[in-house]
């Protein structure tokens, strides 16, 4: 994936892209926040796109290495979900 590493370790954020699936908004709601609230704290960290759904349980995160034309399509096709 553009911005990602294939060797990066399976199922983090350094391979590009992460859905993580929640058994309610909320929970969703709550791991957005906390990740974003931890990235802003340490900006070495990096930054991240977070997308959901209209179901809400769902968490697309797509790493922020990728160009914003390129998240756009993501957002897009997550809206679609």
């Amino acid at each position: 994936m553009p911005g990602g590493d294939k060797d990066g370790e399976k199922y983090d954020i350094d391979r590009g892209l992460v859905v993580e699936v929640f058994a309610t908004a909320g929970d969703a709601d709550a791991r957005s926040t906390y990740i974003q609230d931890a990235l802003e704290g340490a900006q070495i960290l990096g930054t991240e796109y977070h997308y959901r759904p209209a179901d809400r349980r769902i968490l697309v995160r797509l790493t922020g290495k990728v160009k914003p034309s390129q998240a756009k399509k993501f957002a897009d096709a997550v809206a679609k979900l």
